[in-house]
Order: structure tokens, then sequence, then C-alpha cells
């Protein structure tokens, strides 16, 4: 049976407008594009498509994919069904109002936990909801890459015919192997029309801004029907039918309206599809979140991150990584000088996906390396960092969390349209570290 961890963290109600400063210095460990000791390409960090058996450009052959929309996105309220009640004794009733409900959390970590052999929709659920909330007239914005699975794709249609301004960008790559065009792409050319954006389409190279792919996989709401405004969903998943059966997670923030715009920024660029290989730029949140959007030039975030930690006995980094790759072998060094600095070091990865010389730095170094063999039923398809330890020029211990589309490989690096997000927050913390000994376990 399908396990669903849906996990809604309250933030605090005191709102921080800044995040620590990233030291200043960079250093650029780039060794090249090509992966030495890696055969098995991820189609998310290649200018393929997805040719995963069972994600073809018909619709899915899951009960819950049929091409029609989503019984579970038009619930008739039950106060539809009231009718008003007669006074007693001819008088006044006194009729008691209901509690306000309570604010939705300004966090939520969302995870699937697919079984041996099967699906978790869990993911793809989160955003059918929030369209299925998305108020009429309100805007929602959207960046993807890799999309075979009709059911989201009806999801965005439906919300468009319901009133809601629905734009999308998605990259090129929606092909099956004999070149015809994944249904759900059709589904969106069908009900969106000129909504939908196809980055460089036509062209070999799938980027809106770099010359690589479009590996985003957020959405924006400006409104929804719970009262949520400056909505932001981050997910590590693709829209595919083998994304249901990998370990991801969706990300939802609420009320960040300068993260929002930095997001909707970047959406504009992207659907713009002006190529700029030195794009790179960040944004600090209201509520201690910050975005990197990418490509970048020169300098490597990650490195800056990690030398930003300082260690004690009592200080922890894991990492969760789908492709982890000799061009970003700088983040391996920067992983091993922490653990001889006293940092307790944890890494997850996937054999197939992680280069030779990414596994042997990180063995030889002697941190906690788990690893999902090649064939394994399930893997990590997440790419996130997790830091509790003192972080930055003032030491002061925090406890933070990087995730979105961002692989450890040089293409996120240099060439892909992708987005990373920071959260300081104990809770978003806490539910990311239960998923990665959840998946420990998984091994």
């Amino acid at each position: 049976m399908t396990i669903q961890r849906a996990i809604a963290i309250l933030a605090t109600l005191s709102l921080f407008a800044g995040c620590t400063k990233e030291l200043a210095s960079e250093s650029d460990h780039d060794i090249g594009f090509a992966d030495a000791g890696f055969s098995h390409l991820d189609s998310g960090d290649t200018n393929s498509s997805d040719t995963t058996s069972g994600d073809t450009g018909s619709a899915d052959a899951s009960s819950a994919d049929t091409g029609s929309a989503d019984s579970g996105s038009s619930d008739t309220s039950l106060d539809q069904q009231d009718t008003d009640l007669p006074d007693v004794d001819g008088g006044e009733m006194d009729v008691e109002e209901d509690e306000p409900a309570p604010p939705p959390p300004t966090f939520e970590a969302h995870f699937n936990e697919p079984v041996d052999g099967g699906n978790d929709n869990a993911l793809e659920d989160v955003i059918i909801d929030l369209l299925a909330k998305a108020e009429p007239g309100s805007l929602v914005r959207g960046a993807f890459y890799t999309w075979s699975r009709t059911r989201v794709a009806h999801a965005f249609v439906n919300a468009y015919e319901a009133g809601v301004d629905v734009e999308l960008v998605v990259g090129n790559t929606n092909q099956s192997s004999d070149g015809s065009e994944y249904a759900a792409i059709g589904i969106l050319r069908d009900g969106l029309g000129d909504r939908l954006t196809i980055c460089r389409e036509g062209e070999s190279s799938g980027g809106c801004i770099g010359d690589g792919i479009q590996h985003n996989k957020f959405a924006l709401f400006s409104a929804l029907d719970d009262g949520s405004e400056d909505v932001i969903l981050q997910s590590s998943a693709n829209f595919t039918n083998p994304q249901r059966r990998a370990f991801n997670n969706t990300l939802v923030i609420r009320g960040d309206h300068t993260l929002y715009q930095a997001h909707l920024d970047y959406w504009h660029d992207l659907r713009d599809q002006q190529q700029d290989l030195n794009y790179y730029r960040s944004t600090v949140g209201d509520h201690r979140t910050k975005v990197y959007l990418f490509p970048r030039a020169s300098g490597d975030t990650i490195v800056n991150v990690l030398n930003n930690v300082t260690c004690d006995g009592d200080s922890h980094i894991h990492v969760g990584m789908a492709r982890f790759t000799n061009p970003r072998s700088a983040i391996a060094d920067a992983l091993v000088a922490r653990l001889s600095e006293g940092c307790n070091v944890s890494v997850l990865v996937r054999e197939s996906t992680t280069s030779t010389g990414i596994i042997n730095t990180l063995t030889t170094g002697g941190l906690d390396l788990a690893i999902f063999e090649a064939g394994a039923d399930h893997g990590v398809h997440s790419k996130y960092l997790l830091i509790d330890a003192p972080y930055g020029s003032n030491e002061t211990r925090q406890k933070l969390v990087w995730t979105g589309s961002h692989n450890y490989t040089g293409p996120a690096l240099r060439n892909h349209d992708e987005s990373l997000l920071k959260i300081r927050d104990d809770g978003v913390y806490e539910a990311f570290l239960d998923n990665w000994e959840m998946m420990r376990g998984r091994l």
C-alpha cells in the first residue's frame, strides 16, 4: 500500500528579513563537463528525453491517469446543501459562530515513499490540490522539465478553464523514442494555446536561459481560496511515471512576497528565452529564505555554502543527491574537509548516477556514504543538503535546508536552467532529516 507523508510545519510568527550571507571567497575546482567513470545518464541532466519504459507519449495506463480531469479537484461544498432553519417558538435562534480556520502554515514539506514495485502519487496530489484552490482571476505560473503525466496536465487546464490565469514554460525534451510528443504536452497545447512556452522548440538544446536543458520544477500561485497569497511550490520531481517510483520531495512556501517576486521575475526571463550563461543571481526572502537561480558562469554555490560551516562535535551535514558527478569534485573535497574539521558528514547517492571518482573521494575520505545500487527498485531523486551547525561569519548555530532542481553536476551549475531554495527553519530541517533517515533505511 502506498504511503504518503505530508508534513506541515508551522513557522514562527516572527519574520526575519535576511539569511546569513555567503562568504565572498570562491574556489572553482570544476574539471570539465565530461563525467569520467560515469556511463548511466539520468534524463534529468542530459539533453535527451525521458525514455524510461511506461512513460510514453500516450496517456499513462494508471487508472488515476486516464486523460480525464482528476475527480478530486471538483468537490461540491457541503455548505451549498445548507437550508435556513425556522425560528423556534417564533423567537430568534442563538447561533454559535464557527471559529475562523487557522491560517495555513508558512512552510509545508512533502515527501513520497514508494513501496517496492509500486508508485506513489503523493507529490502530484500536492500540486493538483493547489491548482484546485487557485482563485478565479489569480495567477499561476510554472516551469517544468519532462512531463508525460496527463492527470497533472488536465489539472492545469482545468484551472485555466475555471478562470485562473495559467501560463507554463516547459523543456523541449518531451518526446518518445519514436519522436512523437507526449500526450500530456498535447493536452497543454490544446488547453492553453499560446500560454504554453516550449523552450527552444525545434532545437537540440532545451534551455530557455542556459544552453543545456530547462530543468526547473516550480510553480507559483498568487492567491488560493484558503487565504494564502504568494505561494511557491518547489519540487525535485518531474511529471513522469519513473518519478512516482523514486524518492522525491516538494516544498510549499506561503506569504513570502520577496521570494515569490524573485521566482516570478525568473519565470518571465525563462519565457523570454534570452540566453545568458552568466545569469546567476540570488535573492533573500522574507521568511529566512533564499533562492539561487542558474546557470552560473564561475564559482560554485554549494562549495561556498560548505565553506561557511564551522565544525564541532555536534555539527551535522547530510546530502541526498540524485546525481553527483566529477565536474563537482570540489563539493566532495569540501565534504571530506568538513569531516576532518569535526563535522559529522553523511551522503546518500545513486550508484548509477554518481561518478566513480566522487564515490572514491567520499569513501577514502572516511565519511558516512550510503548508496542505492544500480538496479534497485527505488533510488533517490531528491537533491538536498541539510546543515545543523554554526554557520556564517558570526557562527550562529542554524538548521538549514537547500533543496530544488539542482544536481551536483557540471551542467547543472554552468548550462541548465535551475532553481535552488534555502530555508532556515527547525521544523523543515527535521522533516527533511526524517526523510533522509527513511531513505537510508530503505537501502
